[in-house]
């Protein structure tokens, strides 16, 4: 794993595949994961394109600032824009999974639009937190700071994250369960704070002009169809691609089917 100084914060990323390949492959995790999740795509398209999966502040391997205040799904995709800007990487396909890293994506496509020649929205959500959402999200930081024990917390999440019948769900359990135990605290108090202060992106899904894969899970308990099927209204040029026995975390849940429908979408760009 490679590492980069983003200001004074260091962040750790996957960088493989091909290096000079004409397509680029950016993969976001989701919250509270980190780039592990994507080791079955890693596998898959190694032997064609250039992948990048960055740990995203304050999980895996990057650094985790104590003050929430830092942490933001704005601050998350200039960190991506900075660390494609220093792999002097022009244009590339950005994969986000889950509400987290789909909103980092969406973000990276306003602000950075140069940078985005095509989108993967994989059980996102691009409204912004409603108040039972973020009541929840601040008793989750209440307890992270006062019991510390993450080990109760991640057995709260699992079962919402992936499908409770799911056919590999004991596989994508441990898996899950492995990536988000690595995780220091600060770095979930503050991807919690992200989620809750996270943008709407609702309004502003048509003025997407790119090439646009939305993935949900059948059984996703989180992002509900009526989401996925709002953001196919709005988004132009768009494909929407449910994966049958699957959760939230439909690409670690399903890799295959996901892969897949990636693959047809680097076919149509």
């Amino acid at each position: 794993m490679a590492e980069v100084m983003l200001g004074d914060i260091r962040i750790h990323y996957l960088d493989t595949g091909l290096p000079d390949a004409d397509v680029i492959l950016l993969l976001l995790h989701a919250f509270p994961l980190q780039a592990g999740m994507w080791d079955e795509q890693l596998r898959r398209f190694g032997d064609r394109y250039r992948l990048i999966a960055p740990d995203l502040k304050g999980f895996g391997g990057s650094d985790a600032p104590e003050d929430p205040a830092a942490y933001s799904v704005e601050s998350y995709a200039d960190d991506a824009a900075g660390l494609l800007s220093l792999l002097d990487l022009e244009r590339v396909v950005v994969a986000g999974a889950g509400v987290l890293g789909g909103q980092v994506a969406l973000a990276l496509f306003e602000r950075h639009r140069e940078q985005v020649a095509a989108l993967v929205l994989a059980g996102v959500s691009p409204d912004a937190a409603t108040p039972e959402e973020a009541a929840a999200n601040a008793t989750q930081q209440h307890w992270i700071r006062v019991e510390g024990d993450l080990q109760l917390l991640i057995n709260r999440l699992v079962d919402q994250l992936v499908g409770r019948e799911t056919s590999r769900r004991a596989e994508a359990v441990k898996l899950a369960r492995q990536l988000m135990g690595a995780n220091p605290p600060a770095g979930w108090i503050g991807g919690l704070e992200a989620l809750t202060n996270r943008p709407d992106f609702g309004p502003d899904l048509d003025k997407i002009d790119v090439p646009t894969l939305v993935v949900r899970g059948a059984a996703d308990e989180l992002v509900l169809r009526e989401t996925a099927d709002a953001m196919v209204v709005q988004i132009p040029d768009v494909e929407l691609v449910t994966v049958a026995d699957a959760g939230h975390l439909v690409s670690l849940e399903q890799p295959e089917a996901v892969s897949r429908a990636i693959e047809g979408l680097l076919e149509r760009i």
